[in-house]
């Protein structure tokens, strides 16, 4: 904690006699010059032991007279705030959930906010391989952007066997993960290769998934 300590006063004391605000004159720099400076840290651990909140937020304040320690522009100079995504739970706020589950394994809930799902597949897409991103169109990069959130559901799928000792449930919930993901590229027009390479199917299954998707499009 003195590491976040260090980091906010010492960028507090770095605005100090900046040139962009001028001191009147005689004084080389003037106090202020100096700006408030807010802090936030998201950590993957556990700081503060002594309760579950997931959320502190610190800031100068005298706690007998309740009184904010304020600067000149009537403002509060320095916060720090820290959340503390190993505290997050089932519990917790569904927005706040997601956002740390964001964080900690680029996943998110079925019902979260689009604008975090489309995070999720961003990042999905930034992780592949250049070899990957070299054999894909643009015309397929966007189709395929649009399903690799899909993907996620082959972990879910894993987690739950693994929960229920079910060595057997995990094969079978992923290679039925892997073959609606197959359909889908498929209905998209995206071609056999690359979703080949993208399930990990042999060509034989993909064959026939993409008979089925042809005739379902009819």
């Amino acid at each position: 904690m003195e590491r976040i300590l260090h980091y906010e006063a010492s960028r507090y004391a770095d605005n100090y006699g900046d040139k962009k605000r001028h001191a009147p004159k005689g004084f080389a720099k003037y106090y202020s010059s100096l700006i408030p400076v807010y802090t936030l840290c998201i950590i993957d651990f556990i700081a503060f032991q002594k309760d579950d909140s997931y959320f502190h937020k610190f800031e100068l304040y005298d706690r007998k007279n309740d009184i904010f320690y304020l600067g000149e522009k009537n403002e509060q100079l320095l916060q720090i705030a820290i959340l503390e995504l190993a505290k997050v739970g089932k519990t917790s706020d569904n927005v706040v959930r997601n956002w740390a589950s964001l964080f900690r394994f680029n996943q998110v809930d079925e019902a979260a906010p689009d604008y975090l799902k489309k995070i999720v597949t961003e990042t999905e897409v930034l992780s592949l391989k250049k070899e990957e991103i070299a054999m894909i169109s643009e015309r397929e990069r966007n189709k395929l952007h649009s399903q690799l959130y899909l993907e996620e559901s082959f972990l879910e799928g894993e987690r739950r066997g693994k929960a229920e000792g079910i060595e057997q449930g995990i094969e079978q919930g992923r290679l039925t993960e892997r073959i609606h993901l197959a359909r889908k590229l498929f209905q998209q027009g995206v071609d056999l290769l690359l979703v080949q390479s993208v399930t990990g199917l042999d060509e034989v299954q993909l064959q026939e998934i993409q008979g089925v998707s042809s005739q379902d499009n009819k």
